[in-house]
């Protein structure tokens, strides 16, 4: 699941979900909320946006 970070904090659940994010900015944005659920891909830019 790659969630927005904007809702993350609206979403409880999410604590107990592990988070794949597409580069080191979700990342980033998601550290401070999901502290050890992110898996980062760090996907080349070209195939991160086939996965918008």
């Amino acid at each position: 699941m790659r969630p927005c970070p904007d809702l993350v904090s609206l979403s409880p659940q999410l604590s107990y979900h592990r988070v794949f994010v597409r580069n080191a900015q979700e990342a980033h944005e998601l550290s401070g909320m999901l502290t050890g659920r992110i898996t980062h891909f760090d996907l080349p830019e070209h195939e991160q946006l086939s996965l918008c």
